[in-house]
């Protein structure tokens, strides 16, 4: 804090006596100027004045007047004064303020911020033109970004459906060319190469294999079933005739003719029973034959 302290006396003009010739009384008063951290502190011991007695004024260049005057004690003349300061570089002319208290005028004056060194450096192009002590600043072209971004995002769906497109062209090749029962899996060819990824399947042509290869097995199977029909029509008419000579065999006996007599009166319902059993028999055992 700085202080500077300066005193001064009441100057009058040389008057031998009162008359109508004699001046106004010249008052230099004391003052004091502080110097604080923020601010400025002007102090005017005005003694015997009142606020309505004197007034200050601040111009552009900052200087600081302050004028006035008052009746001097037991004469008809004036005792007035008329100081003049001028005010730093830093200082605040616009927002000084002041009080006056107890014959004291107290003027504060702010100081001006002062410019640091420890401002962020500028990051950016931009920031440094805008920082740039340029007389005028010339607009920056303005490109428009929306384009391309379209155009991105267009390339970047394309390439999605590309791949969704091929990954589905695999997945049925290979869910086609893949067997579907454990007969298919067998007769398979193990060699046989797998499709390449994009080769596309003639889908006629497979639905005929499975059509053509389906027939086959029908007829195999129709095959098959009339073979073992005229195997068991044949095995029952040779079970027939072999009852029937069995039948007449027993007849001879004397001890079997009452049975004899009664197969002969239900000699087809036999031949039928056998018959049916050998034709289950032979049914069952082709059929755990194939298994």
């Amino acid at each position: 804090m700085a202080s500077n302290k300066q005193g001064g006396g009441k100057q009058q003009a040389a008057a031998a006596s009162p008359g109508p010739d004699q001046k106004d009384e010249e008052l230099d008063p004391k003052f004091e100027w502080l110097d604080n951290a923020n601010n400025f502190l002007l102090r005017l011991y005005l003694t015997g004045f009142k606020k309505e007695d004197f007034r200050v004024q601040v111009d552009g260049t900052g200087k600081l007047t302050v004028r006035g005057q008052r009746p001097a004690a037991g004469s008809k003349h004036n005792t007035r004064f008329h100081k003049v300061f001028q005010l730093p570089s830093n200082a605040n002319i616009d927002d000084i303020t002041g009080r006056f208290e107890a014959s004291v005028l107290t003027i504060t004056v702010p100081k001006r911020p002062a410019p640091t060194s420890s401002a962020p450096a500028p990051t950016s192009v931009q920031e440094i033109k805008q920082k740039a002590p340029t007389a005028k600043q010339e607009p920056q072209p303005q490109f428009d970004e929306a384009p391309n971004k379209k155009k991105q995002q267009q390339e970047e769906e394309e390439e999605a459906a590309a791949k969704k497109t091929k990954k589905l062209q695999e997945e049925e090749a290979i869910a086609k060319h893949k067997p579907a029962t454990t007969t298919e899996r067998k007769q398979a060819e193990p060699t046989t190469a797998a499709p390449l990824p994009g080769h596309v399947v003639d889908r006629e042509s497979l639905a005929e294999k499975v059509k053509r290869r389906a027939e086959e097995e029908c007829a195999k199977a129709a095959a098959a079933a009339e073979a073992a029909e005229e195997k068991t029509a044949t095995a029952l008419s040779r079970w027939r005739e072999r009852v029937a000579g069995e039948l007449e065999h027993l007849g001879d006996m004397r001890w079997a003719e009452g049975v004899v007599e009664t197969a002969r009166r239900n000699k087809d319902v036999i031949a039928t029973a056998v018959a049916a059993f050998s034709l289950g028999f032979f049914v069952s055992h082709k059929f755990f034959c194939r298994r």
